[in-house]
């Protein structure tokens, strides 16, 4: 058993490190419908998400912003974070979102041999690709200060939860994936114990160096 978790920044690169996984044979789960709708807008390629894990960590998100506290959130949230975890967990799998951060701990101990990928990306980017993402995906207009906050606290405490998590975790960078995918294909096979034979092609086709999430 080995179970992943994909967290980063919205537009940080999380859906590329998801394809290359699922590329790679981890099972991450697949898009609802709704999703998929709009992939050629913000994922040409796909999310790689897992809708049952994607929802929950959402809904765990809003009642964080609304203030309540954590230890209320993982009381009323803990079976339903097992029950995910039973449904979708096979020999090798995992799961991406930008919500799960702030309650990494509370999935980790209930998943075994847990391995994190933390992406993370140029700042003042990752911040007007979110801009963009807001204003095409939900018509909500972000300031740049706002979004440059809101995505410099996320990148923050990611990085302390990261920090002191006791599993291993791997930095994955939105650049290096897009500068040379195969070689950042090959860090992620290595540090997971799985193979990589054959997958070149794929992975090379998967990443679209001209595509731009700006």
């Amino acid at each position: 058993m080995k179970s992943i978790i994909v967290l980063g920044n919205p537009r940080s690169g999380t859906s590329m490190t998801a394809g290359i996984l699922s590329i790679l044979g981890v099972s991450m789960g697949e898009s609802s419908d709704e999703m998929k709708d709009n992939e050629i807008l913000q994922s040409p390629k796909g999310f790689y998400e897992n809708t049952d894990f994607i929802n929950l960590t959402r809904n765990m998100h809003r009642e964080l912003e609304k203030g309540q506290e954590k230890l209320v959130i993982e009381g009323r949230y803990t079976p339903k974070i097992q029950r995910n975890i039973a449904l979708h967990e096979k020999p090798l799998w995992g799961f991406k979102s930008a919500a799960v951060a702030p309650f990494l701990p509370m999935f980790t101990k209930h998943m075994g041999n847990v391995h994190t990928i933390t992406t993370t990306r140029n700042i003042i980017h990752n911040a007007k690709s979110w801009m963009v993402h807001m204003r095409d995906l939900f018509g909500t207009d972000v300031d740049f200060k706002k979004a440059l906050d809101v995505m410099s606290e996320n990148q923050r405490e990611m990085l302390k939860t990261v920090s002191e998590a006791p599993n291993p975790n791997l930095f994955i960078t939105y650049e290096d994936l897009k500068k040379d995918p195969w070689s950042e294909t090959i860090k992620l096979a290595e540090f997971l114990d799985i193979s990589y034979e054959g997958k070149k092609e794929e992975v090379k086709e998967f990443i679209l160096p001209n595509y731009t999430t700006l």
